[in-house]
């Protein structure tokens, strides 16, 4: 009847609602791992290229 049909219609508001959140979570997450690795590929670059100088003064 109505009645039901209406409680159904809730329950899946409620289960977008909650699959929204999730996602949302989900791409702030992401953002912040692909921020990090930004991050420690800058820092492995700098290392590389102090390895690289050490190389040549060592060659030296």
């Amino acid at each position: 009847d109505a009645q039901d049909s209406r409680l159904q219609i809730d329950e899946a508001n409620k289960q977008k609602e909650e699959a929204l959140r999730n996602a949302r979570r989900l791409q702030t997450q992401i953002r912040e791992v692909t921020r990090e690795l930004e991050e420690i590929k800058v820092v492995r670059n700098e290392s590389l290229m102090n390895v690289k100088e050490w190389q040549t003064k060592i060659k030296s």
